[in-house]
C-alpha cells in the first residue's frame, strides 16, 4: 500500500470532516508509522504532522476522541525526533497542548499532561519554549491533585522544566506558586512519594537569588525546616542552602556599612 502512494491519501482522510473516518485514519498512520522508521519520515515529508495537529486543534468542532487519537499519534511520531518537535512547535502545538492542560475534557487534559511530561525530558530548547508559553503554572495546579500518578508527573515534569535559569526565573515571579509548593511539603498534607521531587524544585529555585529570597521570606517556610529536623536529607540541604545565604547578606551588609 504504501508503494501506490497511501500515505497521501490516509492523511488526506485524516483531514476528513467525518470523526469515523478521521480515527481509522489516524489509527492506520499510526501503525504504519511505528513500525518503520522510513514510512514515519514519509508521514512527516507529506504533511502528517500538520494533519494530526490540526485535528488536535481546540478551535476545530469535534469530540473528544480525534484529539485523543491525534494527541497519541503525536507522541509516537514526533516525540522521538528533535526535527519533529521542532515542526510541532511551528505548527503552534504547545498552545493547543496548553490550552488542553487548562481546558480539557478530562481524559484530554490527562494525555496532555503525560504528553507535557514527556516533552518536559527533551531538550532544553523545548524546556525553555514551554517555560516561555506558561506551562509550569498549570502544572503546579495539578501538585494537589486526587491521583498520586497525576501529581507525580506534574512535579517530575516541573522539577525537569526548573532546571532550566531562564525558566527558575520566570517561575519565582509567581509568589503565590513558590508558597504553594512549600505549603504542599506540610507533612500531613503532603504524600510523601512526592516531597522528594517538590523539594527538587524547591533546590533548582534556590539557584537563583529572587527564588532563596521568595523561600526564605514565605510563611510556609517551617514546613521544609520540620523536615530537615526530621532528618530528610534534600531538605537539609534546602535549609543549608538557604542559612549560607542569608549569612552571606549579613555579612554583605557589615562589609559595606
Amino acid at each position: 500500500m504504501i508503494e501506490e502512494d497511501a500515505v497521501p491519501t490516509i492523511i488526506k482522510l485524516a483531514r476528513s470532516k467525518d470523526e469515523a473516518v478521521q480515527i481509522i485514519s489516524i489509527e492506520f498512520l499510526q501503525n504504519i508509522a511505528s513500525a518503520d522508521e522510513s514510512v514515519r519520515q514519509l508521514v512527516v515529508r507529506e504533511g502528517g504532522i500538520q494533519a494530526l495537529v490540526r485535528v488536535f486543534d481546540p478551535k476545530i468542532a469535534c469530540t473528544s476522541k480525534p484529539r485523543e487519537m491525534a494527541l497519541r499519534a503525536i507522541e509516537n511520531l514526533c516525540f522521538s525526533s528533535a526535527g519533529s518537535i521542532s515542526m510541532l512547535m511551528d505548527y503552534g502545538f504547545m498552545d493547543q497542548l496548553l490550552f488542553f492542560l487548562r481546558n480539557g475534557d478530562v481524559s484530554v487534559q490527562e494525555l496532555s499532561l503525560k504528553a507535557a511530561f514527556r516533552l518536559c525530558g527533551k531538550s532544553e530548547e523545548t524546556k525553555k519554549a514551554m517555560g516561555d508559553a506558561g506551562f509550569m503554572s498549570e502544572l503546579v495546579k495539578f501538585l494537589d491533585a486526587k491521583s498520586f500518578e497525576v501529581r507525580e508527573m506534574a512535579a517530575v515534569a516541573l522539577s525537569s522544566l526548573v532546571s532550566v535559569p531562564k525558566n527558575r526565573k520566570i517561575f519565582v515571579q509567581e509568589d503565590r506558586d513558590v508558597g504553594f509548593l512549600l505549603q504542599l511539603l506540610d507533612q500531613e498534607e503532603a504524600n510523601s512519594g512526592s516531597k522528594k521531587f517538590l523539594i527538587s524544585i524547591l533546590l533548582s529555585l534556590t539557584n537563583c537569588s529572587s527564588g532563596r529570597k521568595k523561600i526564605s521570606s514565605s510563611c510556609y517556610l517551617k514546613n521544609i525546616e520540620k523536615l530537615a529536623e526530621a532528618e530528610v536529607s534534600d531538605a537539609k540541604r534546602l535549609v543549608r542552602k538557604l542559612s549560607m545565604n542569608r549569612f552571606r547578606s549579613i555579612l554583605n551588609v557589615i562589609w559595606h556599612s
